[in-house]
């Protein structure tokens, strides 16, 4: 991007790299062929459109091939102000029901999805540079149930959605579909690449990513459906694309003719937003009382009081007063957006509670979009802090709760694949995934510590957030969450310096948004 560079957009005076991994044959014989379309079209956009020169088009590569090409990349970070990597292929989870562990296919067998970005992590070259994946391949063989909105589709209950998420900072990976779920087909190529292709197209030249991949989401979500599925359960079968981001500030494509134009497709709000806080000081004997969650709590209620928001605040609430306001509260016709907040103890995919665990993705199953749901077609919000216990030793690592999740409380439903779909034609009538508009904030990213600050009594990082939601330069909330992502990477780069042997808390979100949640202050 030309012109003024500041502290909000990432700098890229070297080339952007990129790499598109496109797999159309495999060894094993149960894997259906693919064409080379998905990868070519986005091959062409990356070179035609967005005037990326240097781009590694790897066809069919093996396991070991995938491996050295992305660890040969890892050691060129000195050369390049970012990296693009794409992937079309077959994806699954190597165990939909037990771990949570989602898996790409190469020629000869399977790897590990975090392949594609775990090698950057620790290489100085790539510090501070976005690293940026499109990952066009199954999570799972579920489908995404849809809502429709013109006729009764039925009372069937809504999956558990669980999501997973990276780890270190300057991270964007938008995926085809959500976590577990298929992936559709669309003539020669898939909907997702289509649209990403289109949506590249027409707006690299005024969007930043963010709204870019917004907006991609938008149209793969309302524009298509499943169309040889018969079974009931895929009734309505949608497809939910989904981005995860550590991003500290915005990126914009570097391409001619640049021109901003802010994005301004926003949520209709007409009424107040509903914010429910949660704050746990105890959860059983065998864990610390927490201190100063006042702290919090004060600085929390006071911020959303200047943010359009009614307040409700509950404290150390057991396993079933928690699920009752959550369902009662989520079901109000009363408000346009809603924000849920928990504070307190948790360990991986569980939040712990004084007389039981929970599940994580517990917290927003009552808000998924059912016919007739107050909430459907309205923004969601849910910010999760919660560890074991709070540290400020950066070399102890604190496994608290992070966003990656097993599958375990999935519907056995009959496995769906190589779904063919077709484009929403039916005048009046429109589909919309139960998982649309969801924005999900965790403090901390898998594997990575809570820290305590001598300065601020509460914690640090609600106190970045109030601070990047008071800002007038945010309009809207997935704005707001970078710009606290980027105050909180100085944080941690003013008190460890380079080290990154050091477990640095790396706050992330997940949204299935399709437009701007605004921020709308008194």
């Amino acid at each position: 991007m030309d012109g003024n560079i500041s502290e909000n957009i990432y700098e890229l005076d070297k080339p952007i790299k990129a790499a598109v991994f496109n797999h159309t044959y495999y060894d094993k014989s149960t894997l259906q062929a693919r064409t080379e379309a998905a990868g070519e079209q986005l091959v062409d956009c990356l070179r035609d459109d967005l005037g990326i020169t240097d781009i590694d088009h790897h066809l069919n590569l093996t396991k070991q091939g995938v491996l050295n090409a992305l660890i040969n990349l890892s050691k060129r970070g000195d050369e390049y102000s970012g990296l693009i990597i794409g992937v079309s292929s077959h994806g699954d989870l190597e165990d939909p029901y037990g771990n949570y562990n989602e898996i790409i296919h190469a020629k000869d067998m399977p790897f590990a999805k975090n392949e594609l970005w775990k090698h950057f992590e620790n290489e100085i070259g790539w510090k501070d540079k976005p690293i940026i994946l499109f990952i066009q391949a199954c999570r799972g063989t579920d489908s995404t149930p849809g809502v429709l909105y013109a006729q009764d589709v039925g009372d069937e209950e809504a999956p558990k959605e669980k999501f997973t998420v990276p780890k270190y900072p300057n991270l964007f990976i938008m995926n085809a579909s959500q976590p577990g779920t298929v992936s559709f087909r669309w003539n020669d190529t898939t909907p997702f690449i289509e649209s990403l292709v289109e949506v590249l197209r027409e707006r690299a030249t005024t969007w930043d990513l963010q709204s870019i991949a917004t907006h991609v989401c938008h149209n793969v979500a309302l524009s298509f459906e499943a169309c040889n599925v018969d079974h009931d359960h895929y009734k309505c079968s949608l497809q939910m694309p989904c981005f995860e981001t550590t991003l500290t500030k915005k990126f914009y494509f570097p391409v001619k003719d640049f021109k901003e134009e802010v994005f301004t497709k926003e949520y209709e709000i007409e009424k107040k937003g509903l914010a429910m806080l949660f704050f746990y000081d105890y959860a059983g004997s065998e864990f610390p009382t927490r201190e100063n969650i006042e702290v919090d709590q004060h600085l929390l209620k006071e911020t959303l009081n200047k943010l359009h928001f009614d307040i409700e605040i509950h404290h150390n609430k057991g396993f079933h007063q928690l699920i009752a306001i959550l369902s009662d509260q989520s079901k109000l016709d009363k408000y346009d957006m809603s924000l849920v907040v928990f504070s307190g103890y948790g360990e991986r995919d569980e939040l712990i509670l004084p007389d039981a665990n929970i599940g994580v993705n517990d917290i927003w199953q009552s808000f998924l979009g059912e016919k007739d749901h107050p909430l459907l077609k309205k923004p969601k919000m849910f910010i999760i802090s919660a560890c074991p216990h709070p540290s400020d030793d950066p070399l102890i690592e604190i496994e608290g709760v992070s966003g990656k999740f097993d599958k375990l409380n999935i519907p056995r439903v009959p496995p769906a694949e190589n779904v063919q779909t077709c484009r929403s034609h039916v005048e009046g009538v429109t589909n919309i995934p139960i998982t649309a508009d969801l924005l999900i904030c965790f403090e901390s990213a898998a594997g990575r510590v809570r820290y305590a600050d001598d300065q601020y009594e509460g914690t640090p990082y609600f106190k970045y957030l109030c601070d990047a939601l008071l800002d007038k330069d945010n309009q809207d909330f997935a704005s707001a969450l970078v710009m606290a992502n980027r105050k909180f990477k100085k944080l941690m780069d003013e008190e460890y310096d380079d080290d990154f042997e050091y477990y640095r808390e790396t706050p992330i979100f997940f949204t299935t948004l399709r437009k701007l949640f605004p921020i709308i202050r008194k």
